[in-house]
């Protein structure tokens, strides 16, 4: 079966012979030209003249009167038309629909559409009927659109329309006449002009015959340009088509063939294939989850296909993410690869990079030296793999730094001091830009450093600097047209065209396009033919695509006057995947089966398609299914129990100190212990941007420290309480303000004056005006000690071995009242408080300190008392909790009677007993056996038990 450009290549090779040199052939894609020449050149015995190839956008380029410029240019062209008509509009806030009405613009050309009909502002049928000659199809959908508009009183979104609507007609009219002077244009008014000439008799013929050939779609322009030249004789038509879809009105991949052949008065195309009623064509169909899977795929297939036929094969990529993955998968026997698409800049870390750079700078608070930039950018932009690379050990620290002193915001100088040599990247990186000219040096000097920084690693490929290239040149060119309108442009609106153009670019690999496999998108396919076709992403939503664009005209205007919309470029797709299907003789067609990406696992209506109709059409065609499955083995969980080494416990002996926290930790599951005592897995550290129950719980602290600090050893009286209200009430500003400073991990909340953090602000003092009342109803009452620490040592004997312990706690308040020593802990969190039951023992109550977790509360004040006994012997003593949250109810004293000593002596002797058991070598760290202690313990995953 010969492919459509061969034959081609010998139909008019047979009829112009050595002639054939005066003839012009456009394509829907300049590759085809390639291939053309190519079938060409084989059937050439003398040497001759080649005939001139080109794509159709070239040929409008060549023949229009004006040349088609960037599309920044056009759009600031545009907003000085815009600006007669609005004149308070700013740049700023006319880019982002700039662009949309450029692409609106354009479309009106290319489809012929005469722009004062369409930007007409009609309410009434007779009017539409007076003024239009529309077949009933359009009147249909012009009633319904403007229907809407006949009400009395209309909504603000239609005001608003109507108001655009009025506009942008006379914008149109403006904007072309100020391209026209200016000798400029965009593609679309390219079209129309040599349209206008060809119709007129003013097109310039310079060869004897334009050959057409291979299309599908034609706007407006198009088809009248060719309907034209059919007319004076000056071009030929040749069609790559297929009875199947051809002659079946309702298969959509013919849908634009029937209409190019009715409207170009085309009877019988000169070629009209039967290949699918007679190709004995094997089609596989693999669903595989996920990109990598589908690539993986591909590297078998690859592998697979007999007799190394590498020539007539091509890897097709929809989706362009998957470029990367599928080179990666290609078997190394392959040869010869030649990539065809070019790799999206949008894909690239140097794209990211640019991202991070604008986030940085955007969210930078403060001018010159004051400036202070965002955390999260900060952390971002450090943890980018080309910084990383500069010194990972330092960029690591640095980050760390960051996170452990919980810095929100932090200015250039702070951050420098976090490098003990700061790499000169990182200084140009972090430097505030507040105007488009200075983000302009900024962006050239760091892609200038980043340029050392990537030729510095011997691992870098050629690829990344051509893409750093790619981006220079760009940043280059538009930095020129950016410089003619500084004043106009804000700095947020230049990043945002530098990142939109930036997506725009495509890197192109270097290669031979006619040997090899070749990898392509499905544009690039247009009029070629493979005997190995590997389609990837055949999904709903990738193939055909989602047509879902921006346009300020609705789909019912834009369908009345014929311009296209999301069923057109559905049924183009169409065409361009049966015709790489009519003279394959291998198809594989992959897809993603994987829900909750795009398409949530559909297979396209492509593959539905084939296995219902062009299977039966053809019973010849032979199709495999397959779905890749994984068998996913799941963990065996089983019980992790940790042998405690002489290194493991050489740790614990050497530890300086254990607190009642620790002692809860291993009460609660001993492995938890061993992980934090032993292992020292720390947790990671977050930057608090918004108040944690740490931080919240910290400062109410330091608060309630602050408020009683110079009361130490003296009488509290209700008197002395309402003036602390007073002054609390007058000035929690400055209260608050000392407190975050003194905790310098939380400096950052000293300033609050909005968000979350004010209600958190607010709420503390409301909790520390509670406070202070409760205390005036027991008051008088002395302050022994705040926040004071309180140690104790004592020997353990395990395994014939004498082991130092060391006991420590920190008593938030010690008062005296009626001769009675009071403990007092604030608690931030959740605490379940219990009295201990009159009828349960003392042993039995102790015993369940040592067992249940949620008596911890309870742990922690018999911890503490033990702690304060142990040098002050002979005080009589009780101790409770200010529970914040339910501070209606005042102190919680988990003691009626102060402490017996008896019972202090049963609670020591139980953790005598506990250090024996983490210090016996014959008892390992094992799980809890309750693995509802497990629901936030920060090893979970670790065990397995996430």
């Amino acid at each position: 079966m010969k492919p459509f450009l061969q034959k081609l290549a010998e139909t008019l090779f047979n009829k112009y012979g050595n002639d054939i040199s005066g003839i012009q052939l456009i394509f829907p894609s300049r590759r085809a030209g390639l291939y053309f020449k190519n079938y060409l050149s084989g059937m050439i015995e003398s040497p001759v003249w080649a005939p001139v190839t080109c794509g159709i956008s070239d040929f409008i380029s060549e023949n229009s009167d004006f040349r088609t410029d960037d599309d920044l240019i056009l759009i600031f062209v545009l907003y000085s038309v815009y600006k007669k008509f609005s004149p308070d509009l700013t740049f700023d806030k006319f880019y982002p629909w700039g662009a949309m009405i450029l692409r609106d613009f354009d479309e009106i050309d290319k489809n012929l559409v005469k722009a004062d009909h369409l930007f007409r502002i009609l309410k009434e049928h007779k009017k539409i009927e007076e003024d239009f000659e529309f077949n009933v199809a359009d009147i249909d959908e012009f009633y319904r659109f403007w229907d809407t508009f006949s009400a009395r009183k209309l909504t603000s979104l239609q005001d608003e329309f109507i108001k655009t609507w009025e506009v942008l007609g006379k914008v149109y009219n403006e904007f072309r006449n100020q391209l026209i002077s200016k000798n400029i244009c965009y593609e679309g008014m390219a079209y129309r002009n040599v349209f206008e000439n060809v119709r007129a008799g003013k097109f310039t013929k310079r060869y004897d015959k334009y050959i057409f050939a291979g299309f599908n779609q034609l706007n407006k322009c198009e088809e009248g340009i060719i309907q034209a030249l059919l007319k004076n004789d000056l071009a030929e038509t040749y069609w790559d088509t297929d009875k199947f879809y051809l002659e079946e009105k309702n298969r959509e991949a013919g849908k634009f063939l029937r209409e190019n052949f009715a409207n170009l008065n085309i009877n019988s195309p000169q070629w009209k294939d039967d290949n699918f009623s007679k190709n004995e064509l094997k089609i596989k169909f693999i669903g595989a989850p996920l990109e990598v899977s589908q690539a993986k795929v591909l590297g078998n297939e690859i592998a697979g296909l007999l007799n190394n036929n590498y020539v007539k094969t091509a890897i097709i990529l929809p989706d362009d993410k998957l470029l990367i993955s599928v080179l990666h998968s290609i078997p190394d026997i392959t040869e010869k690869v030649n990539i065809t698409m070019g790799f999206s800049f949008k894909n690239s870390l140097l794209y990211s990079f640019t991202e991070s750079l604008r986030s940085l700078q955007l969210n930078c608070r403060g001018e010159g030296s004051k400036a202070v930039y965002y955390h999260k950018d900060i952390i971002t932009v450090l943890m980018h793999p080309y910084i990383r690379s500069v010194n990972l050990q330092a960029i690591n620290k640095a980050v760390n730094s960051v996170k452990s002193g919980n810095i929100v915001y932090a200015s250039q100088k702070s951050i420098l001091t976090l490098f003990a040599e700061p790499p000169e990247i990182i200084s140009l990186i972090f430097s505030k830009n507040d105007s488009a000219e200075n983000s302009l040096k900024y962006l050239n000097n760091i892609f200038s450093k980043l340029f050392e920084v990537i030729n510095s690693d011997k691992k870098t490929s050629y690829f990344e600097n051509e893409i750093l290239s790619k981006a220079f040149s760009l940043l280059n060119r538009t930095g020129d047209i950016v410089s003619k309108h500084a004043a106009e442009i804000i700095n947020e609106t230049f990043w945002n065209v530098i990142t939109e153009s930036f997506s725009r670019i495509k890197v192109p690999f270097s290669g031979d396009p006619l040997e090899g496999i070749q990898i392509m998108g499905m544009l690039e396919t247009r009029s070629l033919d493979f005997d190995n076709v590997i389609i990837l992403s055949v999904n709903e939503g990738i193939l055909p695509p989602e047509t879902g664009s921006s346009s300020f005209i609705p789909y019912a205007l834009k369908k009345a006057f014929r311009m296209p919309v999301g069923e057109d470029t559905e049924a183009d797709y169409a065409y361009y995947f049966y015709r790489l299907l009519q003279r394959a003789k291998n198809v594989t067609l992959i897809y993603n089966t994987e829900t909750g990406v795009i398409s949530a696992g559909e297979k396209s209506r492509f593959i539905m398609q084939v296995q219902s109709e062009l299977a039966e059409y053809n019973r010849n065609i032979k199709t495999e299914e397959y779905l890749l499955s994984g068998d996913i083995d799941l963990p065996e969980r089983k019980e992790i129990s940790i042998v405690k080494t002489t290194e493991v416990l050489n740790i614990l002996k050497n530890e300086k100190q254990f607190s009642a926290t620790a002692l809860s930790t291993y009460i609660n599951c001993p492995l938890q212990f061993y992980f934090k005592k032993a292992a020292k897995l720390k947790e990671e550290e977050e930057v608090e941007e918004y108040f944690s129950a740490a931080a919240f719980g910290n400062i109410f602290h330091q608060i309630m420290q602050n408020i009683y600090s110079d009361d130490e050893g003296n009488e509290i009286t209700q008197g002395i309480i309402d003036r602390k209200i007073t002054y609390i009430k007058e000035n929690f500003d400055e209260v608050w303000k000392k407190a975050c400073h003194q905790l310098k991990e939380y400096s950052e909340f000293a300033e609050i004056k909005l968000g979350k953090n004010l209600l958190y602000k607010r709420v503390i003092e409301k909790l520390v005006n509670k406070v202070l009342l409760c205390d005036k109803q027991q008051a008088p009452f002395k302050i022994v000690a705040l926040e004071s620490d309180a140690e104790k040592e004592f020997t353990v004997n395990v395994n014939n071995e004498k082991i130092k312990v060391k006991l420590f706690g920190r008593l938030d308040r010690v008062e005296l009242k009626d001769n009675i020593i009071r403990i007092i802990d604030y608690k931030s969190g959740n605490a379940e408080l219990k009295n201990q039951s009159g009828k349960t023992t003392d042993e039995d109550s102790i015993n369940q300190l040592f067992e249940n977790i949620k008596r911890k509360e309870n742990f922690q004040q018999l911890f503490y008392a033990s702690l304060y006994l142990n040098s002050n012997k002979k005080d009589r003593l009780i101790f409770g909790i200010y529970a914040l949250k339910n501070l209606a109810k005042g102190v919680f004293w988990f003691e009626e009677e102060p402490v017996t000593p008896e019972k202090i002596s049963l609670f020591e002797k139980k953790l005598v007993n506990m250090f024996e058991e983490i210090f016996d070598k014959d008892i390992p760290f094992s799980q809890t056996k309750d693995t509802d202690r497990c629901k936030h313990c920060p090893y979970i995953s670790i065990c397995y038990r996430d």
